[in-house]
């Protein structure tokens, strides 16, 4: 008797819920128990894709920027809550109102949820003036989304001025030391915030008969020869003062020595990640 009331208990909720749906009532004889399986469905929302990290490889200063001939690399990694597999394109995009650059990076890695591009834009000569940087991730039904990244100079230009523009070591005994002062100012002229790298390297003093080596002059300590050397870095709209010492050698023969001091000013190179 108790094991029927059980039975007829069973038969009634499940015949509850069914009848929710406005399906016809069920039953079953000759047994204790009825089994009844709902159909349940649902929906998946396409989402939109996003940006999460970006690292360029560019010169670093006030904003980005880069040189005839560099490579701007690029490294994105972005996130679909649909899947990694739903990721149909990434792309760096570098534009004013004049000018728009579109690279295309390879997804190199698939995830997830998350997948990871790569890519590169090599500058050209022709191309100048301030940038902006975004990258654009699309996925496969047609839902986008940007991630602006910063600005980007191409080309700045690299200025300096020097003060003396030669220098004169003076009349001196053999053995004699003579130092001059050397003023240089790093103009930065699209103001861009690039530091320079200061490198000197020096030939043989001259005359008509003799000569000696650019060893005996050194620049703020450093011993010179015919290589460029690191001497210091300036940074821009930055005055520095860069002392030049000349030790005549002996025995030394009566007469006027030339020589060539040559600079070499190179941005330095520094990588950026948002």
């Amino acid at each position: 008797m108790h094991s029927k009331k059980c039975a007829l208990v069973l038969i009634l909720v499940l015949i509850s819920a069914v009848g929710t749906t406005n399906a016809k009532p069920l039953s079953i004889t000759g047994k204790s128990n009825l089994k009844v399986s709902l159909n349940s469905t649902c929906e998946s929302k396409n989402v939109k894709p996003t940006v999460q990290n970006v690292q360029v490889i560019a010169h670093k200063g006030k904003v980005m920027f880069a040189f005839t001939g560099e490579k701007i690399i690029f490294k994105v990694e972005a996130n679909d809550m649909n899947g990694g597999k739903d990721i149909s394109s990434v792309h760096a995009i570098i534009y004013n109102t004049n000018d728009t650059k579109t690279v295309n990076l390879k997804i190199v890695e698939v995830g997830k949820c998350k997948v990871v591009s790569e890519g590169s834009y090599l500058v050209k000569s022709k191309d100048y003036g301030k940038y902006i940087l975004k990258i654009k991730v699309v996925d496969a039904h047609g839902l986008e989304s940007e991630k602006t990244v910063g600005s980007l100079f191409l080309n700045p230009a690299v200025g300096v001025n020097i003060v003396p523009e030669s220098i004169d070591f003076g009349k001196g005994a053999p053995g004699e030391t003579s130092t001059k002062k050397v003023t240089i100012e790093n103009l930065d002229p699209d103001n861009v915030g690039m530091s320079l790298k200061l490198l000197i390297k020096a030939n043989r003093f001259v005359n008509e008969n003799e000569s000696f080596s650019p060893e005996y002059l050194s620049c703020n300590g450093k011993a010179l020869s015919n290589n460029y050397i690191e001497i210091v870095e300036i940074p821009s709209k930055s005055k520095i003062d860069v002392s030049f010492e000349l030790k005549r050698p002996v025995p030394l023969p009566v007469g006027n020595y030339t020589g060539n001091i040559d600079m070499e000013f190179v941005a330095c190179a520094n990588s950026y990640e948002s």
